[in-house]
């Protein structure tokens, strides 16, 4: 595997697009990283934006459900354990997983897949996204080995890391 390096040249904002468009972006605050994948989701045809499901227990009345759900739509991702309330899926782009699911399996935050497959129940509900790991069969070798008895042969067969979708509890 051979890689171009950085030169220390720099292009402006407005020229990278054409210049290296698959280049790899460096942002300093995690605001713009969000800002500049919402840009490029944006402009994809065949995305599947994933909203997540609030259960909210234990309020007394529905004022204070809707309070307690405007503090939950307010937690910044670092709150919520790395999970969106929104994620735009588009087959083909590359993720980054933002928590640790298993760092002996390679399962890592930083670790880098490529989004292969999008999983659907019976009622068109997205229940798992399939990805592939970057030059490494090692990461989420576990999880492979797992989820290829329980899941279609096809999904098995492709060396693919499903990512089932989490359930979080939040005080």
């Amino acid at each position: 595997m051979s890689f171009n390096l950085l030169n220390r040249d720099f292009s402006k904002k407005k020229d990278v697009a054409t210049l290296c468009p698959d280049g790899v972006r460096l942002f300093f605050k995690n605001e713009d990283v969000a800002a500049y994948n919402n840009l490029i989701l944006s402009q994809c045809e065949n995305k599947v934006l994933s909203t997540s499901v609030d259960v909210i227990i234990g309020a007394k009345s529905a004022e204070q459900e809707a309070n307690f759900r405007l503090k939950l739509h307010k937690k910044s991702v670092i709150d919520t354990g790395g999970l969106p309330y929104h994620i735009t899926f588009v087959v083909g782009k590359h993720y980054v997983i933002t928590t640790n699911i298993d760092v002996t399996d390679g399962l890592c935050n930083g670790a880098v897949g490529k989004l292969v497959h999008l999983e659907f129940d019976e009622s068109n509900t997205l229940i798992r996204v399939w990805l592939e790991f970057c030059g490494s069969d090692k990461a989420g070798r576990k999880k492979r080995q797992k989820s290829s008895r329980s899941s279609s042969a096809k999904q098995s067969s492709l060396s693919l890391f499903p990512l089932n979708y989490e359930q979080q509890i939040f005080h």
